[in-house]
């Protein structure tokens, strides 16, 4: 009997490669060599799969966030998150949860919770860094939201991928352009 990670990788691997739709039980089955009663034994239905992977997804993600925290400084903690941002998570890139999310309004809401979660910690790290609250809730906004559409088309433009260094590189720089706040 196939055990129940197993079933969420292949699901996520499915769903990478042909979206939500791709995450069919019959098929998985196929594909892991084994009968459908497997998956019952460890799943109510598909939706309970579907579930499970962005439980899945939302764990790893969180634990992603607690690695970034513990880097020593402002400067490695937002390094180590951008890094992060490009790597699956829980077997699914952060641009399927989303084109997920596009389709499932409860999917949305939980990946617009982790996005928000990745936005304070930024804003946290550069208000460390001596940038205004104003000034560092604009800025994590704004370097979040590039590192996220920079990876949105590189999932769909390949050349683009070995490029993200150098663009992380420059948003950073662009970012943590911080003047302390002035103490009065």
């Amino acid at each position: 009997m196939s055990g129940r990670e197993e079933w969420l990788s292949a699901a996520a691997q499915a769903m990478s490669d042909g979206g939500v739709e791709a995450v069919r039980v019959e098929a998985i089955a196929r594909d892991l060599s084994i009968t459908k009663g497997s998956f019952y034994w460890h799943f109510k239905d598909r939706p309970a799969l579907l579930d499970a992977v962005l439980e899945r997804w939302e764990a790893a993600a969180v634990i992603s966030l607690e690695a970034a925290a513990s880097q020593p400084t402002p400067e490695q903690r937002i390094g180590s998150l951008f890094r992060q941002l490009a790597r699956p998570t829980g077997g699914l890139s952060d641009a399927e949860v989303r084109a997920w999310g596009r389709r499932d309004r409860a999917v949305a809401e939980r990946v617009a919770e982790m996005e928000r979660r990745r936005v304070v910690f930024l804003k946290e790290q550069l208000s460390e860094m001596g940038a205004s609250l104003v000034d560092a809730h604009r800025r994590a906004e704004a370097g979040y939201l590039a590192a996220i559409a920079w990876l949105e088309r590189a999932s769909r433009t390949p050349w683009m991928k070995s490029d993200y260094g150098a663009f992380v590189r420059d948003v950073f720089r662009l970012l943590l352009h911080v003047r302390p706040v002035s103490q009065s």
